[in-house]
């Protein structure tokens, strides 16, 4: 009996704890919820301070970068020829190694024989620009009244379309603007000259020093390979390209007998190797010649008309058909990267930073892939649209 009387009891104690619990279900949640209110303002002060310290870290880059452009526009005059002569080493390095490591020559052979290389192609494009700027100097002197006479007509033909609008265009300011500009034109050519010497002697010097300390039996690993690989590829396709242009170009003028054609087919050369907008300028370039052709009663609008077309032709066959299928990705740029990058290049080094600007970002490019912190970057400049990149970054 007693046995049964504290079974029983036993178990009205058991049913009372259970009834307890019960009736007490969110016993441990009632408990919890304090702990959790106190844990909130302190979550919310970690985010406020990694906010902060993102936003320290986005102005110091700020101004990092304002630094490094004031000190590029500062040193522009040493630092074009060095860049110039960087990329011109990796172009001709694989004459020295091929020299020195295949045919078993000695090292100074090799280096002679990259220099010489380097040498000539300067030798022939300073010709070429001497020729260039002494057939501009004597094209202003031949047509410029030429040219001011076709601007006369042309005002003329844009005021009688203009009239019944009731607008008016100034002739003798448009005049003078012309012949300011021609005389502008006259000044900087020989200026522009005079720096590319300078930049050609300095870009010598650095040339020299790099080759003397380029070891040819060491290959390069790494990104420093695929930058070598990169910028040797598309220097080389562009010059190929460029060079068909500029010949094409000098031939079509010629057909047409347009004055300057050599000195027109010299600069669409150049103009060639900076993405997208040299191509448009090189085939608008004849337009005041043609002009001046034209207003000399040598030549007629449809003259213009085909050379241009023809120019036009030449351009987007050479650039958008022919180079993309020889250079396959390229330098793996989105074209906005590209635009972005001329206009900054542009801004610090003037237009020897646009012809610079696609090979420096290539270069960027593979910097910043080969880096965890940077990688995001690196695919924003390949043209991987932002969500994949914070979706790839969220994944990894």
């Amino acid at each position: 009996m007693n046995s049964k009387k504290r079974t029983s009891e036993n178990m009205s104690s058991d049913n009372k704890s259970t009834e307890s619990v019960s009736a007490n279900p969110n016993g441990k949640e009632q408990n919890s919820a304090p702990e959790e209110s106190k844990k909130e303002p302190f979550a919310l002060l970690l985010q406020l301070r990694k906010e902060q310290q993102q936003l320290i870290t986005i102005s110091v880059l700020f101004l990092a970068m304002l630094a490094l452009g004031a000190f590029l526009v500062f040193a522009k005059s040493v630092l074009i020829p060095f860049v110039l002569a960087m990329f011109i080493s990796i172009l001709v390095s694989p004459v020295q190694t091929w020299l020195v490591v295949r045919a078993k020559l000695p090292f100074w052979v090799g280096f002679v024989a990259a220099l010489l290389v380097v040498l000539s192609v300067v030798a022939v494009l300073v010709g070429l620009l001497t020729i260039s700027v002494n057939s501009v100097v004597a094209g202003i002197r031949e047509y410029g009244d030429q040219l001011i006479l076709s601007i006369d007509q042309t005002t003329q033909m844009l005021n009688e379309w203009t009239k019944p609008w009731g607008y008016n265009v100034d002739l003798d300011s448009v005049k003078l603007n012309a012949q300011e500009m021609l005389r502008n034109l006259a000044a900087s050519s020989m200026s522009i000259f005079q720096f590319v010497m300078q930049t050609v002697l300095l870009l010598t010097i650095f040339l020299i020093f790099i080759l003397l300390g380029k070891n040819p039996h060491v290959v390069s690993k790494g990104f420093f390979a695929q930058i070598e690989a990169a910028t040797r590829k598309y220097i080389f396709i562009k010059t190929i390209v460029s060079a068909i242009t500029g010949v094409g170009a000098w031939l079509i003028l010629k057909w047409f007998d347009c004055p300057m054609a050599e000195m027109i087919g010299v600069v669409t050369f150049i103009l060639n190797y900076i993405p997208s907008i040299g191509s448009i300028i090189a085939t608008f370039l004849p337009i005041p010649l043609l002009l001046s052709q034209q207003a000399h009663n040598q030549g007629s609008m449809w003259q213009i008309f085909w050379i241009l077309l023809l120019l036009g032709i030449l351009q987007n066959l050479m650039g958008n058909i022919i180079e993309p299928k020889i250079q396959g990705e390229g330098l793996k740029l989105h074209p906005v990267t590209i635009l972005l990058s001329l206009a900054i290049w542009g801004l610090l080094w003037g237009p020897v930073g646009m012809f610079l600007a696609a090979p420096i970002a290539a270069v960027m490019r593979v910097v910043l892939e080969n880096f965890e912190t940077t990688h995001p970057i690196a695919l924003l400049m390949g043209g991987t649209p932002i969500d994949q990149v914070f979706k790839l970054k969220k994944e990894e």
